[in-house]
């Protein structure tokens, strides 16, 4: 595998750094438009116009009798633009919405496209047409250097597109409304970010088909955008992984010829999803499990904390046993083990006997607190708001968790610092 690895990087093929670098260089174009076109929550429309090209690339091959790129890439551009026009119309003068033109739109151009398929087969040699399938599912080993540099060239634009209206673009993305509001050319920024999103389409087709393009586009967008939602994250974030695609897309084709270049080119960033959302902080799935066990664990240290202020309130109990902040929360015998551990290590409580334990000075403020927020929050819910007092309880006991510094000020001021809550207990200051 090392041998592999130091020949695939040694560059000393010249066909093999045409599909590396034009597949690098194809990934983060498409990535970049995915951005916008993801944010714009028109990740659909990449689709359509990718199957949308059928008929204008078989047509084009009919009249040129050639399947380079360079004949192929008029007939899939204005094929394309038709279907985005077509849904556009669809939307705005008629009863159809979005995504109901989209899939009238891409069913009629796809279904058009497989009838000129098969048509095409059977009126050409079949030498002739040999190939011409590869723009339905991709074959980037058969990049040429003049696809190469047609890729090379389309993906300098786009780059240098987004550079200049990198700010233009979000803010139609964003807030369509306001833009046209101010005076902005809403309607020529739009008509740039989809000729710029069908050219990353038009010259993907050769390298992942017209079948999965739209996941290389809107892959590595959603993927950035999931880690981290924030638009510059986005494009840079994106930008890696289309190109980290790319690159193992071809090796895994440079190590088992066998294996389609198209396919992995997409299948890589699902990968890369994967992993995102199980271990992405803080929207993967591990984060938010990790994250809400220790609010519930927080919540059980608060109930054991209350438990002992509860005993000495009621029983002018200090030394309260395991057994008995068990009985007292309701909580596992187990949760409460390893609340007694972390509430020990915090100097909350401290040992006082066998398997008893009793509030330090610094428990005793924070068990106050607790409690006195917990009162408050009942006494406001009754007197505010006039909710029954046997119905409070269970609203105070989630909202003693939240309330903080600030919120429990204002309540003590706008409830005119009360001494007694509704059920007549003494809220302690």
């Amino acid at each position: 595998m090392i041998e592999l690895l130091a020949e695939f990087f040694s560059f000393n093929d010249a066909y093999l750094n045409y599909t590396i670098f034009g597949l690098i260089f194809l990934s983060i174009a498409a990535a970049l438009i995915g951005c916008f076109t993801y944010v714009r929550r028109e990740s659909l429309i990449s689709d359509a116009a990718s199957h949308a090209m059928l008929p204008g690339i078989v047509i084009a091959f009919l009249f040129s009798q050639q399947k380079s790129i360079v004949f192929i890439l008029p007939g899939a551009i204005i094929s394309s633009s038709l279907a985005l026009y077509a849904i556009d119309y669809l939307t705005y003068h008629t009863k159809l919405k979005k995504d109901g033109a989209i899939a009238v739109v891409l069913s009629l151009f796809f279904g058009i496209g497989i009838f000129l398929f098969s048509l095409a087969d059977r009126v050409t040699p079949a030498t002739s047409i040999a190939g011409l399938d590869s723009f339905l599912f991709g074959n980037a080993a058969a990049m040429l250097p003049e696809d190469f540099y047609i890729i090379t060239l389309t993906a300098l634009f786009i780059l240098l597109v987004v550079i200049l209206l990198k700010t233009n673009w979000i803010a139609i993305s964003f807030d369509p409304l306001y833009c046209q509001s101010i005076g902005m050319p809403y309607k020529r920024l739009t008509f740039l970010l989809k000729l710029a999103l069908i050219l990353a389409i038009v010259v993907g087709i050769q390298a992942v088909g017209v079948i999965l393009i739209a996941a290389l586009i809107i892959s590595p967008a959603a993927i950035a955008h999931f880690i981290k939602p924030r638009m510059s994250f986005m494009l840079i974030t994106s930008s890696i992984i289309g190109a980290f695609a790319g690159i193992g897309g071809a090796f895994i084709s440079f190590v088992s010829p066998k294996m389609p270049t198209g396919p992995w080119i997409v299948l890589i960033p699902i990968f890369i999803a994967s992993f995102a959302f199980l271990l992405a902080v803080p929207n993967g799935y591990f984060y938010r499990l990790w994250t809400a066990n220790k609010r519930q664990f927080q919540v059980v240290k608060d109930h054991v904390l209350k438990a002992f202020y509860a005993y000495h309130e009621k029983e002018f109990i200090t030394n309260v046993s395991r057994v008995q902040l068990v009985k007292q929360t309701g909580d596992e015998s187990w949760m409460i083990k390893l609340a007694i551990w972390s509430l020990k290590s915090q100097s909350f409580i401290e040992k006082s006997g066998t398997d008893c334990y009793q509030l330090t000075e610094k428990g005793k403020t924070l068990s106050k607190s607790i409690v006195r927020r917990h009162r408050l929050w009942e006494t406001y819910l009754v007197q505010c708001l006039r909710i029954k007092h046997d119905h409070v309880h269970d609203d105070a006991e989630y909202m003693e968790h939240l309330i903080d510094d600030q919120i429990e000020n204002k309540l003590i001021q706008l409830l005119n610092r009360p001494s007694h809550d509704p059920h007549g207990s003494l809220i302690p200051y």
